[in-house]
């Protein structure tokens, strides 16, 4: 299991102490965020340990933020990699999570459904053309 994960009521979450270095920065004691992925869904935890690594590099981004006097941005910084780590989890986002990326990234999306559908999108699968 990838680092800083735990199972809870079916989903998992990120969970990690805050370092004593930076104890006094940061009075939480111990972070938890729910990643959002289903145990279910991500049994062995690949797409939550992607998350949960996105969000450990952000949260000590944070703590150095905090460390160098720049609270504020550190703060802003951690909560926008926050909410992004969760809402990207690679071809599950939901339809009004999608609405609100930027036009660029819904288009690469667009083009990779396509070509999966033109290939045929896997083993046993029939193939399947898209009319242009």
């Amino acid at each position: 299991m990838p680092d800083y994960l735990t199972k809870r009521n079916g989903h998992w979450q990120f969970v990690r102490r805050v370092p004593l270095e930076y104890a006094h920065l940061d009075q939480r004691g111990v972070i938890k965020h729910s990643t959002k992925v289903s145990i279910r869904k991500d049994r062995r935890g690949i797409k939550a340990g992607r998350i949960a690594d996105a969000m450990n590099r952000e949260l000590e981004a944070y703590w150095r933020g905090m460390d160098e006097g720049k609270a504020q941005e550190a703060s802003d910084r951690y909560n926008e990699a926050r909410r992004r780590a969760r809402v990207f989890r690679f071809n599950d986002a939901d339809t009004h999570e999608l609405a609100d990326r930027p036009t660029l990234d819904i288009l690469e999306r667009l083009e990779k459904l396509e070509k999966l559908v033109s290939t045929g999108a896997g083993r046993g699968r029939r193939r399947l053309k898209i009319k242009k």
